[in-house]
């Protein structure tokens, strides 16, 4: 049998106080405040382990993105690129004559003067279909150009492009170098 005594109320302000009510259930007595304090207790640590797990959600699919994007852009380019070549290139550039070099193995540019300009042909070779870019990179990147780049080549086909190196009449004296990088990508 269930029975029970009358809850009484007092407002003190805008607040309510419960005075605390106890339910004789089979002879067992039990405090109301104490339960419903334990379930606002409950709920509060449910709402924070509920918390926890969102943000630790949050994170595990962000590192997911990341190592999805890292592979995605890894396995890109491994798959991507056809042949990759890269020629040494360097210069001098000092005041007075201007000297040449015929080596073939890189391209060296010897000595010139600030304000001089030089041009070297390579010829490059597609044993397959591809588009091909050309890079130049170091610190002689800005005074080097091509004739041609970002352009579709086919398949054994063999191209001759322009090597342009003009050196700034402002540039300073000394040497510079870098490397020109040629990728042949699958179209």
């Amino acid at each position: 049998m269930l029975s029970s005594k009358k809850v009484s109320r007092k407002k003190s302000g805008n607040k309510s106080s419960i005075k605390k009510l106890k339910i004789n259930n089979n002879k067992k007595n039990i405090n109301v405040s104490a339960i419903n304090n334990t379930r606002i207790k409950n709920n509060v640590s449910i709402i924070s382990v509920f918390k926890f797990k969102v943000v630790r959600i949050i994170l595990l699919l962000f590192l997911v993105l990341v190592i999805g994007s890292m592979l995605t852009i890894f396995i890109y380019n491994k798959y991507n690129i056809l042949k990759y070549q890269e020629i040494d290139m360097s210069v001098r550039v000092q005041n007075g004559s201007s000297s040449f070099n015929t080596s073939t193995e890189a391209l060296n540019f010897a000595r010139i003067y600030p304000g001089g300009e030089v041009v070297k042909r390579i010829e490059i070779y597609s044993f397959k279909k591809s588009f091909v870019r050309i890079k130049a990179e170091g610190s002689i990147a800005n005074f080097i150009s091509v004739s041609e780049n970002n352009f579709i080549m086919s398949e054994n086909e063999y191209k001759q492009i322009e090597i342009n190196l003009v050196v700034p009449a402002d540039a300073l004296e000394g040497h510079y170098d870098g490397k020109l990088k040629i990728y042949f990508l699958r179209r």
